[in-house]
């Protein structure tokens, strides 16, 4: 097979492969936290870390029934403080990665989310 059609080959898939990583199963080498959000609606949040720790830039987040994230923040209540920015891609109707993921410190962090319908819902990370 040439360069060109691998090329071609892997541009094809590409798409296939991207949605297939929104996906919060447990894949035996993560930390995944189940949750209820204000409104009672179920979350699963998946980071790709066990433990979690300040290397972690990104977790996906699924949602039942389908909600779109529309944002995500950190914040260490033990500091009274927060980190840079995260952005959320919503890849799926039931899935959306957040990254840009900093958690600066070690400790306790939580996850803020807010969802398109103005429901909320946080988790607790501990940064080992």
């Amino acid at each position: 097979m040439t360069t060109n059609k691998i090329l071609l080959w892997l541009f094809l898939l590409t798409p296939f492969f991207a949605l297939a990583d929104c996906s919060c199963e447990n894949t035996g080498f993560d930390t995944v936290i189940e949750t209820k959000t204000e409104l009672g609606n179920r979350i699963t949040v998946r980071l790709p870390a066990n433990p979690v720790t300040q290397n972690t830039r990104e977790a996906t987040v699924c949602s039942i029934p389908n909600s779109k994230l529309i944002e995500a923040k950190l914040w260490m209540p033990a500091h009274g403080h927060g980190s840079a920015p995260t952005s959320v891609n919503q890849e799926k109707s039931d899935c959306a990665v957040i990254k840009k993921l900093s958690f600066v410190m070690l400790g306790k962090w939580e996850i803020a989310m807010l969802f398109e319908e103005g429901d909320k819902a946080k988790v607790e990370v501990e940064i080992q």
